[in-house]
């Protein structure tokens, strides 16, 4: 089984849950039909939405589980941050160069050329 991305998984989630309701909608006994045959429909409908909804669990707990390793992710990189910064903050402070003064001899025979 290829992962699914988040994303993929989220559009899957919200397409079940907009077929759950649409087989929600159907459901209304016909007065016209005889018991047994609403019986019958009622009992299509408990399959049909029992389906949906164990697709619906499946696409939640691949959403979950591809959220937790995401999340796991981004810990482990905090982690890594966090001793990174660390270790900078540990180490000697880097010394500012200072500018060396120009010697005056320079300043001297810049002016004498001009």
């Amino acid at each position: 089984m290829a992962t699914k991305t988040i994303g993929e998984l989220k559009r899957k989630i919200i397409q079940t849950k907009n077929e759950l309701s649409a087989l929600s909608n159907d459901q209304n006994p016909i007065p016209e039909l005889i018991n047994s045959t609403n019986l019958l429909r009622a009992n299509d409908f408990l399959t049909k939405t029992d389906e949906k909804k164990s697709e619906l669990l499946t696409a939640y707990d691949q959403y979950s589980k591809q959220l937790e390793n995401t999340l796991t992710k981004i810990i482990k990189i905090q982690d890594q941050l966090k001793k990174s910064v660390k270790k900078r903050s540990q180490r000697k402070p880097i010394r500012k160069k200072t500018k060396k003064k120009k010697s005056t001899k320079r300043r001297k025979s810049a002016k004498r050329k001009r």
